[in-house]
Order: C-alpha cells, then sequence, then structure tokens
C-alpha cells in the first residue's frame, strides 16, 4: 500500500543509478546575465560616486530686464487717449512727450461748479460770522479815533499848564491830573486796538479761504481753454508694455507706459547692469543667498519656455545685494504687488543680477542655450523666468555619508 504512494517515474530516478552524477542546475543563464548587468552597474556607480560631481544649486525667480527698474508713466489728468507715439522696445528721453489727453469739458465744468456752490456756501457763512465782527471793528475804529484826538487834545493842555507852573502861576500838582488822564486814555486806545487786532486774525483765514477756492475755480476756467494736455516721460527708458490704446478713455493716475529705466547715477547711467543688455533680476530665498557670488554659472528659464524641450539659458552672476530687499524696493522694480507677495511669502529675499550668455550664431534669439538654439522666439523684457546658480561641485558620495551617519547616530 505504501508504493502507491508515489509516483512510478519518481521511483524509476530514485532508484536509477545512471543518475546520481547529473549536476543540479541552481541559475539559469539568463539569470547570470541579470546578475552580471546588475553588478557592473552597481560597480559603475561606485565609481561615478567618487569621480564624479553633483552641482550645488541656488533656485530662485525673477523677470528678465535690460535696465535697473521698472517705472510707470501715469496719466496727470482723466479724459480720452488722443495720442500714444510708443511702441514696444522703443527708447524715450526724458522730457519727450509721449502722449496727448483730451481732458473731458463736462468733467471740468462739473468741478466749475462744485466749486463755485462751495464758494457761494462760504460766502455766506463768513458773512454771517463778520457781521459781528465787522460792526464791532468799526465801532473800535471811531473810538480809536476819537480815544488819539482826546490824547493829543490833553497833551497839548499839559504843555499851557506846564508853562503856568513854570511862571509860578500854577501850582506842581496841576499836572499830575493831566498825566492820569493822557495814561488812562491811552490805556483804552491800546485796548481798543488789540481788539480790532484780534478781529482781523479771525476775519483773515476766512478771507484766504475764499481767495482760494477763486484761484482754483480760475484755474480750472483756463483748463476748459486747455482741454489737450501733453504727457511727457519723467526719466529716460526703454519701452516694455503699451498699458493703454488710443481713444481709451484714462482717469487721473492710470498707468499708460511701463519703462526700464537704467541706474540714476553713476558712470555707466546710460548702461546699467550687464552693459544695458536684457538680464535677469533674481531673488533668492535669504538662507541660501550667502553661497551665491559673482561670476558663478547660472542657468535661466523663461517661465514661457519649456525647459524640457529647449534646456536653459546660460548665464553668470554679475552682482548680489548684500542686504535682504525690501517690499517697497521691489515694488518699485516690479511694479507688481503680486509677484512681490509671492516672492516674498517664504521668508527674507536677496537680489541678484544675473547676465545672460549671447551667441552670435544663434539666428532664433541670439542667446547661448544648453541644448539647441532655444526657442524660435525673441526673448524680451518683462518675462518670468526662474534662475539656478551653481554654488559649487559635489562628490556623489557626500550626500550619502550624512544620511548613514544619521542613521548609525554617529
Amino acid at each position: 500500500m505504501q508504493s502507491n504512494l508515489f509516483r512510478k517515474a519518481a521511483l524509476e530516478k530514485a532508484t536509477s543509478p545512471e543518475q546520481l552524477d547529473l549536476v543540479m542546475q541552481v541559475t539559469s543563464p539568463l539569470g547570470w546575465l541579470a546578475v552580471t548587468t546588475i553588478g557592473a552597474i552597481l560597480f559603475v556607480v561606485g565609481v561615478w560616486s567618487f569621480v564624479g560631481t553633483i552641482p550645488d544649486l541656488v533656485e530662485g525667480q525673477g523677470v528678465l530686464l535690460r535696465g535697473e527698474r521698472l517705472s510707470e508713466i501715469k496719466a496727470p489728468v482723466s479724459g480720452t487717449l488722443a495720442r500714444l507715439d510708443l511702441t514696444p522696445d522703443t527708447v524715450v528721453q526724458a522730457g519727450q512727450v509721449i502722449a496727448v489727453i483730451n481732458r473731458d469739458r463736462s468733467e471740468i465744468e462739473r468741478k466749475v461748479a462744485l466749486k463755485q456752490d462751495q464758494l457761494n456756501r462760504l460766502r455766506t457763512q463768513h458773512l454771517s460770522e463778520n457781521a459781528s465782527d465787522e460792526m464791532v471793528y468799526t465801532r473800535n475804529q471811531a473810538l480809536i479815533a476819537a480815544k488819539a484826538s482826546e490824547v493829543d487834545s490833553l497833551r497839548r493842555q499839559r504843555v499851557t499848564q506846564q508853562e503856568l507852573v513854570r511862571r509860578g502861576l500854577k501850582p506842581e500838582n496841576a499836572l499830575f491830573e493831566f498825566d492820569r488822564r493822557i495814561t488812562a486814555t491811552r490805556g483804552e486806545l491800546n485796548a481798543l486796538e488789540k481788539e480790532n487786532a484780534v478781529i482781523q486774525t479771525r476775519m483773515a483765514p476766512r478771507l484766504n479761504e475764499q481767495r482760494n477756492l477763486e484761484g482754483e475755480i480760475e484755474y480750472l476756467k483756463g483748463d476748459l481753454e486747455r482741454t489737450a494736455t501733453e504727457i511727457k516721460s519723467p526719466e529716460t527708458g526703454r519701452v516694455v508694455e503699451v498699458i493703454k490704446s488710443v481713444s481709451d478713455k484714462v482717469g487721473e493716475g492710470d498707468p499708460l507706459v511701463r519703462l526700464e529705466t537704467a541706474r540714476p547715477t553713476g558712470p555707466d547711467a546710460a548702461l546699467g547692469f550687464c552693459d544695458g543688455n536684457i538680464h535677469a533680476v533674481i531673488y533668492l530665498p535669504g538662507q541660501q543667498a550667502g553661497k551665491v557670488r559673482p561670476k558663478q554659472l547660472a542657468r535661466v528659464s523663461p517661465v514661457d519656455v519649456k525647459k524640457e524641450e529647449y534646456g536653459y539659458i546660460v548665464g553668470s552672476v554679475e552682482w548680489v545685494s548684500t542686504f535682504a530687499a525690501s517690499p517697497d524696493d521691489m515694488r518699485e522694480k516690479l511694479k507688481n504687488d503680486r509677484l512681490v507677495q509671492s516672492y516674498t511669502e517664504k521668508g527674507p529675499v536677496f537680489e541678484a543680477r544675473v547676465c545672460l550668455t549671447f551667441d552670435p550664431e544663434n539666428k532664433a534669439n541670439g542667446l547661448k542655450w544648453s541644448s539647441s538654439t532655444g526657442p524660435p522666439k525673441k526673448i524680451g523684457s518683462g518675462s518670468l523666468c526662474q534662475s539656478s546658480v551653481v554654488v559649487d561641485h559635489r562628490k556623489p558620495y557626500t550626500y550619502v555619508i550624512p544620511s548613514i551617519k544619521r542613521t548609525l547616530g554617529v
């Protein structure tokens, strides 16, 4: 019964002495190939970890510019834009007329009417306030004239009495009464003059307020004759963006044009950073900005260009700030509150300027790219970008050792 527990073929193989000298196959040839391949890969990785290098990068983000900062030319008055002789990449000079705004006559007339109504109400109010003051002032002026005449009369009488005293016809004490009366009258005269001075002090601001309103009304009426207002550029720069178009309605303070301007002072004011060429204004995180130095290699990637397809623009660091950028300074340079908030939401940032490397043989955009010639379009000012600055090169094994030490508790 026990022999039925095993198959006949198995019993034959177990009892056959001819098969005892066969070698058992542990691994197939395909398995050996896999093991060899893995071993080779590990060997190459091990050699590379000691021979090769990995760049240590500091990441930043910013915008491409040609000048030192961005500035805006704003409408000084409201109205309709009648002329705007600018296109992007145009250079404008300080004092150059760049636009004309036709002011809205109905708006000016409305302001004149409001000011006139305000002046009428003010005159009515001041007339009521001045009525009692003017009455007291007039009465005091009459009393002042009478008191002054009385003092003169007393002084003349005293001279006559003094002559009589000198001749012995009058006693000396006869002059005391005249002196007392002159002093008392002179005191009343001074009190009246002081009261009128106070009244004039109260009335003067009211009169000045009326005169100021009258001047504003006259100026606005003159504006009715000067409906065309010329807009001049306050500084020299290159046009980055034309915000408004001809025939657009604009309000007072609305931005019309955005410029990029060079450094305001210094011998290279006309050129600015990177010899006046387009470059990247990068904001680096405060924790890593200290690693960045001038002349270090940088990789600049415009956000509207596919990095995986065209690579990055090769550049080098020209300048790094030694102190954190203030939000006000960033707003002045970028003219974009949302960008400033985005760049600073994780903490302080430091400004850096990265010069782009030019390639005269690249007819597409004139820049040197890490692969190919980049996109078939011009890379212009105002484009947002990301940048990686190569601050060091490290051996791959140095990245593993700290992890091993932490694991072993060393």
